[in-house]
């Protein structure tokens, strides 16, 4: 599962969730990511990839655009 969304305009792409009991207590649900897209004034953009044979079936790339100078 995929939860795409760009609240805070930072660029992450993780597993915030974790197991809350049992012996995998605070390891994280490895079939949950997060991809939190750019915003301004940090800006880009993420490709991502979906491969069936691959057991991690998703996978994304982040891709920042440059930093330009400010014009005087």
């Amino acid at each position: 599962m995929v939860l795409a969304h760009g609240d805070t305009h930072v660029m992450r792409i993780d597993h915030p969730l974790r197991f809350r009991e049992g012996p995998r207590r605070g390891q994280p649900l490895a079939n949950f990511t997060r991809v939190e897209t750019y915003g301004s004034p940090f800006m880009g953009w993420i490709s991502g990839q979906i491969d069936p044979r691959d057991p991690a079936l998703f996978h994304f790339a982040a891709h920042p655009w440059p930093k330009v100078p400010l014009l005087p």
